[in-house]
Formats: structure tokens, C-alpha cells, sequence
């Protein structure tokens, strides 16, 4: 479960204690959790940071929650252009990434499909699949799993098709024996 604690008119360099009482359905409440004691940065609170109030956690449990709705989990920033930063291992059932193109462009008549040579070509020279980050880019910078899946889908639709021309080959192969 995710208790989200939003303070507001916080001082810097504060620690707050909170507890928790939970009611179930029939209106029966619970006993006060463990306390949890969260400490506003020194750059927080009426000292005005830009991102507003932030609460953080030292420990294994560290995450920071600011009046921008930006979340840090094990870390203590949220870097520029981002809602959500993870220091460790997210699991989850499920991400869903929206797109506005896909690689149905791939069936298209007008699309070039790279040669056999060509690929082959590009493999000796750089080490990777055209289209395809290499690894040191992927070390360097990460990879947005989006953008991935469709570079990914991208190859899959280039695979079938050279798997449906080399099908006509043989068809015309045996026809011709």
C-alpha cells in the first residue's frame, strides 16, 4: 500500500512524525502504525525550494515527494524532464508506454528493405543492427522503453518480410526442379 503525505507549510531541515490508523468497511479502526519519521530538506520548506516542500527518508526507504509531484525512490533527486526516479529494481504487473508512430511503415510498398549485404555491412562496421543503439550508447545514456520496443518491432516486421521473401525462393526453387 502507498500512503501519499503531502505537506505543506513545512519547515527546512524538520523532522515530522506521522501514524497511521486504517478503518475497514464496517467503520472499525485499527491501531496507530509504527511511526514514521520523515525530514523536509534544508533546502525546503518556507526557504523556498522551486520544487516545493520535500519530504525524504533516510535508510532503505529513502523517497522524496515534492509539491510538483515529482517522486524519488533510493535517490534524492528527480532529475529535469521527469516525474519518477528509481535507484534499484522497479517490479510491477504491467507498463504501459503510449506511441504516437508504430512500425507498420515497415509493410508499406514505398518502404526500402535494407539488403541481406547491406546489414551484414553495417554489422562488420559497427558492431550493431541498423536503427539499433549500441551497447556503449545504451551504457551511457539508458534506453527508453518505447522508443526500444518499436526499434525492436521494427526489426521483427524487417525479419518476416526477408523471411517471406526467402519463402518465395524456395517455392520458386521447387517449381522449378
Amino acid at each position: 500500500m502507498l500512503v501519499y503525505i503531502k505537506q505543506r507549510g513545512s519547515t527546512a531541515a524538520t523532522a515530522y512524525s506521522f501514524k497511521v490508523r486504517a478503518l475497514d468497511a464496517a467503520g472499525n479502526e485499527s491501531a496507530d502504525s509504527n511511526t514514521l519519521t520523515l525530514t523536509t530538506n534544508a533546502t525546503s520548506g518556507s526557504g523556498g525550494s522551486t520544487e516545493g516542500d520535500i519530504l525524504s527518508k533516510s535508510g532503505d526507504n529513502v523517497s522524496l515527494i515534492s509539491n510538483s509531484d515529482n517522486l524519488a525512490v533510493g535517490r534524492s533527486t528527480v532529475p529535469n524532464g521527469y516525474k519518477l526516479a528509481v535507484e534499484g529494481n522497479i517490479r510491477t504487473r504491467e507498463i504501459r508506454v503510449d506511441q504516437d508512430t508504430w512500425p507498420d511503415y515497415v509493410f508499406d510498398e514505398d518502404y526500402i528493405l535494407p539488403s541481406l549485404e547491406e546489414i551484414q555491412k553495417h554489422i562488420k562496421e559497427k558492431g550493431h543492427l541498423p536503427n539499433i543503439p549500441s551497447a556503449k550508447e545504451v551504457k551511457a545514456t539508458g534506453i527508453e522503453l518505447g522508443k526500444m520496443n518499436k526499434l525492436l518491432l521494427e526489426k521483427i516486421e524487417e525479419l518476416t518480410l526477408y523471411i517471406l521473401q526467402q519463402e518465395g525462393r524456395i517455392k520458386e526453387l521447387e517449381r522449378r526442379n
